[in-house]
């Protein structure tokens, strides 16, 4: 076994975790982090794991391609269950889409809905901030839904499903395009309500805003759906969520699971991948909060590396290729 040490370092820092060359590493990191560096994360890491496979969180299979072949040549297995064209893969899509959802119906629409009442109610002209936080916030789930399913329909992801399960998933995107449309229009309201309350020195950071969100947005402003008020508005939108928790209800086992149960019940197939797949050389690359779960979780065949050591280990040799250019 091969474990990566820098030279010259602190004993504390000896101590910090490296990829290892004889099995599987599994590597936490921030997605949006990694995202920007994915081409160095694969040139580091195929130095130090001594192969060139890298895995992102969904592409890891749980079991090796020719698992399904090997079962299905056993002579008791049921010849009418076919997994020819599916590959189950160890963070399942279903669980990653029934995560995005619930962020919306838990987290997003409040959010969206909490900002509405204070800048409604408040005395003062709101901060450019208030409407920033409640756009970034909304559009990142909403986009990575949409991300998801768009996926699932050019056939990059959703690998594991079958027909019926991929048909199903993307139906949920009439909901989508439904919330879409009563988040939009709530914005544009509350944009107008500032613009007709307060003068336009105090909110021109505002305004600027605005003609930004408008100029973003997913979905055609002239398909904003007319409503008299704000509070028409939102309870518009409160429908749309409640039509899309019927709809969760009708397709998804136990529907009224957490966000927080699906990240564990995700980091428990990934730790049972992992496992099962130790032998496997190479990295995957997982989100810190599957990490967070895995370390209590035993046993552990294979190498886990936290995103706080790995980017040490990442950032010392940055260092010393830029160093070596000179």
């Amino acid at each position: 076994m091969t474990i990566q040490r820098m030279e010259g370092a602190e004993t504390s820092d000896r101590d910090r975790k490296g990829l290892v060359t004889d099995r599987l590493n599994v590597v936490g990191e921030s997605h949006s982090e990694s995202d920007l560096r994915r081409t160095e994360e694969k040139e580091y890491t195929t130095e130090y794991s001594g192969t060139s496979d890298y895995w992102i969180e969904n592409e890891f299979l749980a079991r090796d391609k020719n698992f399904w072949e090997k079962v299905r040549s056993l002579k008791f297995f049921p010849k009418r269950f076919s997994y020819s064209e599916r590959r189950p893969t160890a963070d399942p899509f279903k669980l990653r889409f029934l995560q995005m959802i619930k962020i919306i119906d838990e987290n997003v629409v409040t959010k969206i809905l909490e900002t509405s009442q204070e800048i409604v109610k408040g005395t003062e002209a709101p901060s450019s901030n208030q409407f920033d936080d409640v756009i970034k916030f909304s559009n990142k789930y909403i986009d990575n839904s949409y991300y998801l399913l768009n996926a699932l329909s050019n056939g990059e992801d959703g690998l594991d499903l079958s027909q019926r399960e991929k048909e199903r998933i993307l139906s949920f995107s009439k909901e989508l395009d439904d919330i879409q449309l009563k988040y939009i229009t709530i914005m544009v309201k509350l944009f107008d309500f500032t613009e007709n309350q307060f003068p336009t020195d105090l909110i021109t950071n505002i305004i600027t805003k605005k003609k930004e969100f408008l100029q973003n947005a997913r979905l055609s402003t002239d398909l904003v759906v007319d409503a008299n008020n704000i509070e028409e508005s939102m309870l518009n939108l409160y429908n749309s969520v409640e039509n899309l928790r019927q709809k969760l209800v009708a397709q998804f086992w136990k529907p009224n699971i957490t966000v927080a149960e699906i990240i564990h019940r995700r980091s428990l197939l990934m730790q049972q991948a992992a496992n099962n797949r130790y032998r496997k050389k190479g990295v995957w690359k997982i989100g810190t909060n599957h990490i967070e779960d895995m370390e209590k979780m035993h046993p552990q065949r294979y190498n886990l590396v936290t995103k706080a050591d790995f980017d040490y280990h990442f950032d010392k040799w940055r260092q010393t290729k830029e160093k070596s250019k000179t």
